[in-house]
């Protein structure tokens, strides 16, 4: 792409060679110059714009992900990751002791932790196991256990939270370059509805899912084994 400084000069250039007049970088045809100029040079960007997103190649973004729906291909998404934090009371109460859905809990780092439905510690009981995620997508998420120790705002009558086990299943949405590899992989191996491309394809396609490998005939004649 050619900068504004370049055109000028060009205009300039020629101007003169056809005219025989010298302009003055200060004069009125000069000022009208650098403003075609900017112009161009605006132009010229929008043009290289264009014909980057026209090719799955240097496409980005969702002009990317247009070349992938071409190919019938989809950017797999990010996942939240998901566990159980147990709640736990100081003692045995004669009342249901209620961990609302949306009580917020913490790690050391600040990473915040949603149950996702209300759960009761039972009358007589110590504790409850609620179900719960993380309010930040990606692997940030895929703590281990006993990390998340901390509560905004504890719900009456509860004394301490941990994570009996890790939570997993944070994944991070697949990036651009990932999702070119499989664009301009799938002109490579055309899926046809039988082979290899086809079961890749078609798994890479489901949320969730990072990597695949498919295995022919892995169990004998007929038979097609994925890992995912």
């Amino acid at each position: 792409m050619k900068e504004m400084s370049v055109i000028y000069s060009e205009m300039k250039e020629e101007l003169e060679r056809k005219t025989g007049v010298i302009l003055s970088d200060g004069g009125d045809m000069a000022l009208r110059l650098y403003a075609v100029a900017a112009e161009l040079e605006t132009l010229w960007a929008q043009v290289q714009w264009t014909l980057n997103q026209s090719f799955p190649q240097t496409a980005a973004g969702s002009f990317l992900e247009l070349h992938a729906k071409a190919r019938e291909l989809e950017r797999a998404s990010g996942s939240f990751a998901e566990g159980y934090i147990r709640f736990e009371t100081d003692e045995a109460r004669s009342e249901p002791v209620t961990i609302a859905s949306d009580t917020v809990c913490l790690n050391a780092g600040g990473l915040e932790f949603i149950t996702t439905a209300e759960t009761i510690i039972a009358a007589g009981e110590l504790h409850c196991d609620a179900p719960a995620a993380c309010k930040t997508m990606g692997i940030k998420g895929n703590v281990p256990a006993g990390s998340i120790i901390f509560m905004a705002l504890a719900p009456i009558g509860v004394a301490k939270c941990y994570n009996t086990a890790a939570f997993s299943g944070g994944a991070e949405e697949e990036g651009d370059e990932l999702l070119r590899a499989r664009v301009l992989g799938s002109f490579a191996s055309l899926p046809n509805g039988s082979n290899k491309a086809f079961y890749e394809t078609e798994t890479l396609n489901t949320n969730g899912v990072a990597a695949v490998c498919v295995l022919p005939k892995n169990r004998g004649p007929g038979t097609v084994d994925i890992i995912i």
